[in-house]
């Protein structure tokens, strides 16, 4: 398909994010055409488990339904464009409210709350921010809406092979099979790139091969502890989803929960070939509840050692488990051999430790005999693409916004950066060289960093083979 005097951007991924930049893009003199691997959102079922992160409404509309506000996602609320970041939310709230959604004002200082500024400690600190819930009819509505009020093409149960840009044309070609059709292929030609694809997209071949600027955040491994919801040992905090950290002292690992699920159940999702387990609350009452407890690698050393080993795990259908937590806190065989094939001896060193603390905490959870581990998660892939303040690559014109990003994450989070980010490829498109002249420079990273330079001067084969550089000094692993 031949590039139109009108200008096109193509979105990958309709999740929140996605949904938001194709309504920021409405009405415009841009068109667009967004793409997602999975279905309508009428057609998914819950109970699939390549349906309950892929489609219309991505992973966090359709199962998760939690809405948290600042100061969660903390590095949100720095983006530099204020004028764009105020509009994001208003628009994020309005959306919101009139789905039923009480939404708080935008924060009247958000510097007082920052990364940098936060007072990081050896003993559980609860990270408190305003969280709300939508039940699954009302979040399927709001999705049906946003989709039935969109202006461009969509393309359904599409996976994109390949996403090339063009220096020369200025220009993207992005290669899509057709689900359903199976080898049939589309090709599409764009003058810009939206990639909103989860917090799994940085793994995607197209985003790895289309930059050589990445950064580590963080690997973030772990499972769900699941108790009797009379015992849960947040049951009494007042918190929707209450977040507790904890540092080690040299501040190479990071404890925390994650979004607590009263009443609620656990699911084996499937993601890109990848299985992990996800909460939800939005069934019957089950009698149980749980919560992520994640174990955050900030060692940059250990993360580049451990990554290729969980993603070829969790690629595996018997990564699965459900184990008794006080198998990990007794150190029985059994329990950490289990936990061992998938994460290695090291990472279960460091999540027997994280969960030994919380357990040595709140005892409704270290006497509890009956509590479980139900795993793997992550939550956290290592490296992401370096973005700057518009949310675009450093080395192309295309824009990461949502989980992909690796700056923030949650439903909230990802609808105002893809909103935000529409906006500033809008003013690019619209403003031309002018544009691109005015782009603010890299965002700040909460961790130190790593930037690859040209694969002339620096290889990436010391990181794990999941960002491999494009390179003849390296070969990429498969997957989109």
């Amino acid at each position: 398909m031949a590039i139109s005097p009108r200008p096109h951007i193509i979105i990958i991924g309709m999740g929140p994010a996605g949904l938001a930049a194709a309504a920021r893009l409405k009405g415009t003199s841009i068109h667009f055409t967004i793409i997602d691997g999975g279905k309508a959102v009428q057609d998914r079922d819950r109970y699939l488990t390549e349906d309950a992160t892929r489609g219309h409404g991505g992973a966090g509309l359709f199962s998760d339904g939690k809405f948290s506000f600042f100061p969660s996602a903390s590095e949100l609320w720095s983006l530099p464009r204020e004028g764009d970041l105020r509009e994001a939310y208003d628009w994020t709230c309005d959306v919101l409210n009139q789905a039923g959604l009480e939404t708080p004002p935008f924060p009247g200082n958000p510097d007082a709350y920052s990364v940098a500024g936060t007072v990081e400690s050896e003993e559980w600190k609860l990270k408190d921010y305003p969280s709300d819930y939508l039940s699954l009819d009302a979040r399927l509505r709001l999705v049906h809406d946003m989709v039935s009020d969109m202006d461009g093409s969509v393309m359904n149960e599409c996976n994109v092979r390949n996403a090339t840009y063009h220096a020369a044309s200025d220009s993207f070609t992005v290669v899509v099979e057709d689900r359903a059709t199976g080898p049939i292929i589309t090709r599409l030609s764009a003058n810009r790139l939206l990639m909103t694809t989860g917090r799994f997209g940085p793994l995607g071949e197209s985003l790895r091969r289309m930059t050589r600027h990445h950064q580590f955040h963080r690997l973030e491994v772990g499972f769900r502890i699941q108790q009797r919801s009379e015992r849960a040992f947040f049951r009494a905090m007042p918190q929707l989803d209450p977040k507790l950290r904890v540092h080690e002292s040299d501040g190479s690992v990071e404890w925390r929960t994650f979004c607590v699920c009263r009443q609620g159940e656990t699911c084996l999702t499937e993601t890109n070939g990848l299985g992990t387990v996800s909460g939800r609350s939005d069934c019957l009452p089950t009698g149980r509840s749980n919560s992520g407890f994640n174990t955050r690698i900030l060692d940059r050393e250990l993360a580049r050692k451990s990554l290729d080993r969980v993603l070829a795990a969790m690629g595996r259908p018997e990564a699965h488990f459900q184990v008794p937590a006080q198998g990990l806190l007794r150190g029985d065989a059994e329990v950490v051999a289990a936990l061992d094939e998938i994460y290695g001896p090291e990472l279960v060193g460091k999540m027997a430790e994280g969960l030994r603390r919380l357990s040595q905490t709140y005892s409704d959870l270290g006497d509890d005999e009956e509590a479980t581990l139900i795993g793997p998660t992550l939550e956290g892939i290592g490296w992401y693409p370096k973005v700057d303040g518009n949310l675009s690559l450093l080395d192309a014109p295309a824009w990461v916004a949502g989980d992909a990003c690796g700056l923030f994450r949650g439903i909230v989070a990802a609808m105002i950066s893809g909103h935000y980010a529409a906006a500033s490829a809008i003013d690019e498109l619209v403003h031309g060289a002018q544009g691109a002249q005015m782009r603010p420079k890299a965002l700040a990273d909460q961790t130190p960093i790593e930037m690859a330079t040209p694969s002339s001067k620096r290889c990436l084969n010391e990181q794990p083979a999941a960002i491999e550089c494009d390179g003849p000094c390296c070969s990429l692993a498969g997957g989109v």
